[in-house]
C-alpha cells in the first residue's frame, strides 16, 4: 500500500461531520455542498471547504471506475467525508480507479507537495495551455485543491484486484490562518 498520511496526527480530537458512500451525482454535490455551507458559519471557510469539497467530489464523479448509469449519464461511485478537529477541517475522497493510473495519481500529489504556491500556480498555467488531451483526470483540480486549502494533498493506494487499485485522498484546511500544529 503507498500511502503519503491519511491519518490523524497527534492528541487532536476528530469528529465525523458527514460520510457519503455511493453515486456521487450532481444532486450529491449540491446536498453535500449545502450542508457545509450551512454547517461552517465563518463566510471564507466555508467558501473555501465549498471548493474543495466540488473538486475531490467531482473526481469521483468522473473518474471512479466503479459507476452507475442514470438517465445514460456515467455517475462515478465512491466516497466523500468531511471531518473537523479543533485546528482544522479535513476532507477525504476514495475511489476505484485503475492500478496504473493510482499510482501516476499519487505521484502527481507528490509533486504538487513538494511545490510552493508560485510552482502551483505555474503548473497550474501550463496545465491549462496544454492542448493535449489526457486520459487520467485529475489535473488542474488536485492543483487547485493544495492552492485552496493552502495544504498538501496526502493518498493512499490500496490494492482492490484484478488491476484496480482503492485511490484515496485527503486534505486538511485550517480554520484560522495560524501554522500548522497537527
Amino acid at each position: 500500500m503507498e500511502n503519503t498520511s491519511l491519518n490523524n496526527v497527534g492528541a487532536n480530537v476528530v469528529q465525523e461531520v458527514f460520510v457519503y458512500e455511493g453515486p456521487v451525482s450532481m444532486a450529491t454535490l449540491l446536498e453535500y455542498g449545502s450542508l457545509i455551507r450551512r454547517y461552517v458559519e465563518q463566510k471564507i471557510l466555508s467558501n473555501k471547504l465549498f471548493r474543495i469539497f466540488i473538486e475531490i467530489a467531482q473526481n469521483v464523479a468522473h473518474y471512479s471506475e466503479e459507476f452507475i448509469i442514470d438517465n445514460d449519464k456515467r455517475i462515478g461511485v465512491g466516497k466523500v467525508s468531511l471531518f473537523e478537529a479543533e485546528e482544522y477541517f479535513e476532507l477525504q475522497s476514495s475511489n476505484l480507479v485503475k492500478k496504473e493510473d493510482a499510482h501516476i495519481l499519487c505521484e502527481r500529489c507528490n509533486m504538487i507537495n513538494s511545490s510552493d504556491n508560485s510552482e502551483l500556480r505555474s503548473i497550474k498555467r501550463y496545465i491549462r495551455s496544454d492542448t493535449a488531451v489526457t486520459r487520467i483526470g485529475a489535473r488542474i483540480g488536485l492543483v487547485q485543491i493544495a492552492l485552496t486549502a493552502e495544504s498538501k494533498v496526502d493518498c493512499v493506494i490500496e490494492d482492490a484486484g484484478h488491476d484496480i487499485s482503492k485511490f484515496s485522498i485527503s486534505i486538511k484546511t485550517r480554520k484560522n490562518n495560524t501554522s500548522w500544529n497537527v
